[in-house]
């Protein structure tokens, strides 16, 4: 993908601002199919890290009676706002 702004290609001060919305979501589609396909690697790798990232925090939470009578894993998973 190139170093693209969007620009509107119709009137943008003259046409109702529902026809605006319409149109801006309309190129977002495309160029969310755009950076889809052109991306679709790098989204995985992402994909995959956000998984990696909640199975853990899945894992904690069906146990959390037995972390939260641990001290050592208490203080490894509570921040500060939640103890």
């Amino acid at each position: 993908m190139g170093d693209e702004i969007w620009h509107p290609d119709y009137d943008f001060v003259k046409l109702p601002a529902g026809d605006i919305l319409r149109n801006i979501l309309t190129a977002d589609r495309r160029n969310y199919g755009k950076a889809e396909s052109e991306l679709a690697e790098d989204i995985k790798l992402l994909d995959d890290a956000v998984i990696l990232y909640i199975e853990p925090l899945q894992a904690a939470y069906r146990d959390v009676n037995e972390w939260k009578a641990n001290k050592c894993k208490r203080a490894a998973m509570e921040t500060p706002s939640n103890s």
